[in-house]
């Protein structure tokens, strides 16, 4: 009787061991079987390798592409890269767990740094057991942060007569940069900065209103790409430009300073104009006469304006002031626009003089249009579309950017009387009106 109930209980106690391992399975060492859920035998994945990044390599991007061998009886993968080959839970950064393949790209949001070396490993895995990949702990290093690319100053182009004062500035786009500063100074050394404006992300920037800049003024522009810590001065850094002057007063509708001839002193203003003397205003060819003239450039008028005092004695005379244009005006330009004051001393009743102004081209070409000085002065607006040439000369198209002279032509119709006639000017301007 004691014996049956030992062979009763042994057999209980064996049954509940087989219960068990048929629900649990045997969790061997690599390489043993097991069984799974359903009383299968189950065999630990196979022996495999890693196979790119190679060991100790130097891979070209922040998101590499990891590949490694098949494993047999895997049922999927986890890569984990760490900053240490001990692939402590510390140094562990990336986990992707539930790799069917046997490959793995990372992602831009999990990029790995700039430089840096990382360890890398590949667990196969099934319903029981995991093996890790040969050669799993392999040390690979990051790329060096790229360096902002050459590019190139587009505009403003250097030496340029800007006709705003809140210009736009342009350039090419630096491959690998992050972002451009754009600076402004007063000289090419970059001493003296006005304007700087980091942190761009567009190769495009206009300066707002409230950043002006000073009026008749050289400047000097650079951008500078950045990525990280690397920076690069676009190619033409430091050009220079000029800022346009400041509206002449006038009640009229310039929508456009394009260009604008001034004189600042006796000197400049002689070495700028040229007079002569004709009897016919029209005929720039006639016989010279002789007349007596002084240019003074220090009157002062108003604002910024600074006149001429012409003086001449001779009975009928008319003298012709040109004044030779430092640069060519543009082709945009559709009027001219100076200011103008006049006296004849007595010589006519209302103070008046009836002139007119010539616009000479590069090829001798002359064209006309008459004007009224008057003693309190003002703004003269001459339209191109007014223009007429000297009687008897031939047809010839009027070009704004063939411009070289500006005449004016005094006429003193003073009925044999002599004396002494005065003609104030000032800001001659080619302009959109």
């Amino acid at each position: 009787m004691k014996k049956t109930k030992k062979h009763i209980l042994l057999a209980v106690v064996l049954a509940i061991v087989l219960v068990f391992v048929a629900c649990n399975g045997y969790n061997g060492d690599n390489g043993d079987n097991g069984y799974n859920g359903n009383g299968v035998t189950v065999a630990a994945p196979g022996e495999f390798s890693l196979t790119a990044p190679a060991g100790n390599a130097n891979v070209d991007t922040l998101t590499p592409t990891f590949t490694w061998g098949a494993s047999d009886n895997a049922v999927s993968y986890t890569l984990a890269i760490a900053t240490a080959n001990t692939f402590t839970d510390a140094s562990i950064i990336i986990v992707r767990a539930g790799i069917t393949g046997m490959t793995y790209t990372l992602t831009e949001d999990v990029a790995l740094n700039y430089l840096t070396d990382y360890f890398w490993r590949v667990t196969a895995i099934n319903e029981s057991y995991s093996t890790v990949a040969l050669g799993s702990g392999r040390r690979f290093t990051t790329p060096q942060e790229p360096r902002p690319g050459a590019f190139n100053l587009t505009a403003p182009v250097a030496q340029a007569m800007l006709r705003t004062h809140t210009p736009t500035f342009t350039w090419t786009e630096s491959i690998y940069a992050t972002s451009y500063t754009l600076q402004i100074s007063t000289n090419n050394t970059f001493s003296d900065i006005v304007i700087s404006r980091p942190g761009l992300t567009v190769t495009t920037y206009t300066l707002a209103a409230d950043a002006a800049l000073a009026s008749e003024s050289n400047f000097f522009w650079r951008v500078i790409a950045a990525r990280g810590t690397h920076t690069l001065n676009g190619t033409g850094s430091g050009r220079m430009f000029i800022t346009p002057a400041e509206p002449i007063e006038g009640n009229f509708n310039v929508t456009d300073w394009i260009n604008r001839f001034e004189y600042a002193n006796n000197a400049a203003m002689q070495a700028a104009w040229t007079a002569t003397s004709q009897h016919n205003p029209e005929d720039p060819y006639g016989p010279p006469m002789g007349f007596g003239v002084a240019l003074n450039a220090t009157y002062a008028l108003s604002g910024t304006h600074s006149g001429n005092l012409w003086t001449y004695t001779n009975v009928f005379a008319h003298v012709f002031f040109d004044y030779q244009l430092s640069s060519a005006p543009s082709a945009e330009a559709n009027a001219l626009v100076f200011w103008l004051r006049g006296s004849n001393a007595g010589q006519f009743p209302n103070g008046q003089n009836y002139d007119e102004i010539a616009l000479i081209d590069n090829a001798g070409n002359i064209f006309l249009a008459s004007v009224s000085a008057t003693p309190g002065g003002g703004i003269v607006v001459i339209p191109f579309s007014g223009l007429r040439r000297p009687g008897g000369a031939a047809p010839a198209t009027f070009a704004p950017q063939n411009v070289v002279t500006f005449r004016y032509m005094l006429q003193n119709w003073s009925f044999g009387q002599t004396g002494r006639s005065q003609v104030y000017i000032d800001d001659i301007a080619f302009a959109i009106i």
